[in-house]
């Protein structure tokens, strides 16, 4: 978690797991000469709940929207033009996230930054 990485650069332990990689360019990473071992990969599902609608298909862009707030309706152009036939509702998106400082949460976060150009 986030505060596992915290606690592990304040030499609380010195030995933890991970969901998000630690920033190996960080001055107090580097400093304190922390080194990462990378287990396994883990998949992060994005879960919704909309009534009558199955096999929903969101684009990257579409993410990335949702999650900053910049795609607030079903029915918004770019998740009706992906699902053509569906019946997408005029409702608010109601988003949940991890707490910030989970390390699902910087997972999430990086991936969505990655998707497009949408500014950070």
């Amino acid at each position: 978690s986030g505060l596992g990485q915290v606690s592990l650069i304040a030499e609380e332990f010195q030995f933890s797991g991970a969901e998000a990689m630690l920033d190996m360019m960080d001055p107090l990473v580097i400093r304190k000469g922390l080194k990462m071992i990378p287990v396994f990969a883990a998949a992060m599902a994005l879960v919704y709940n909309i009534d009558a609608v199955e096999d929903l298909v969101l684009s990257r862009e579409a993410v990335s929207g949702i999650f900053q707030g910049k795609v607030t309706s079903w029915a918004n152009p770019l998740i009706s033009g992906e699902n053509p036939g569906k019946p997408l509702v005029h409702e608010a998106i109601i988003r949940r996230v991890p707490g910030e400082r989970s390390g699902s949460s910087q997972t999430l976060t990086r991936a969505i930054y990655s998707f497009d150009s949408f500014p950070t």
